[in-house]
């Protein structure tokens, strides 16, 4: 019985201190780093955002690996790894990056970032031009704060978390049972890094597929227009006719 308690401690400590916290960090880098890459290399040229996206992973690795490995007196290193090598990133892609127009903008806002600040100023404002100062200001922080600093302050949490368990086991539990929760983490993070594998792959699939038949910005405006136009048209017809001829079937080739 003993055991058992044990093992449910050991692996909802697991669970709460490294699995989510890792979970956390995936997805704000699946969401403004994987998703919205192929945009970012129109916007900016692909050999700026491999620079950025090469700078910044490689920083949060060394992160981890220093505030694991560092003595604690020397942690500061790990802190500033992750910041350090973002800024240079972005130095270096915005020195390599095409195009004249907001080319900083684009690189520090590329990918899901920029993504994310267009569909909730369009969302709450109908387009760009209409947003108010203040919402255009939050918006962007919190862009800026899901692609920059949370992933940085989650993976600072692990490292912390993962030196200070190897520096002095959990509840003192012996190794097996700690072993138990470290192969936890293994799996959880092998099936997360699975399923953003297949979505990336699906992602650029149907980001292909949709370029193909490139559609105007104001897409999603002339359908909704098209929409509008069809239920009016059958409104002021009788109700024994139907007809959709006024809905192209490509309209709503999404």
């Amino acid at each position: 019985l003993d055991n058992g308690l044990y093992m449910l401690d050991v692996v909802d400590y697991y669970l709460n201190n490294f699995i989510m916290l890792g979970v956390g960090a995936l997805e704000c880098i699946a969401a403004t780093w994987v998703y919205g890459y192929t945009d970012s290399v129109d916007q900016i040229g692909a050999k700026a955002v491999n620079i950025l996206n090469a700078f910044s992973f490689m920083g949060g690795f060394l992160c981890v690996i220093f505030l694991i490995a560092l003595p604690s007196n020397n942690l500061v290193i790990g802190f500033i790894t992750w910041p350090l090598f973002q800024v240079i990133g972005i130095l270096l892609a915005y020195t390599n990056a095409s195009g004249d127009d907001e080319k900083l903008y684009n690189v520090v806002f590329s990918g899901g970032a920029g993504k994310f600040v267009r569909i909730m100023s369009i969302n709450e404002y109908d387009s760009l031009e209409n947003v108010s100062g203040f919402y255009r200001i939050f918006v962007h922080c919190w862009a800026f704060l899901i692609k920059y600093l949370i992933p940085v302050l989650l993976s600072i949490l692990m490292g912390t978390g993962a030196k200070a368990n190897f520096e002095e086991p959990y509840e003192g539990y012996p190794g097996t049972i700690q072993n138990i929760g470290a192969v936890e983490v293994v799996i959880a993070w092998l099936i997360f890094a699975g399923f953003l594998v297949v979505g990336v792959d699906v992602y650029s699939e149907k980001n292909a597929d949709f370029r193909q038949g490139a559609k105007p910005i104001s897409y999603h405006s002339e359908v909704a227009a098209a929409v509008e136009k069809a239920i009016s048209v059958e409104d002021e017809k009788p109700a024994s006719t139907v007809s959709v001829g006024a809905l192209p079937a490509d309209q709503f080739d999404l």
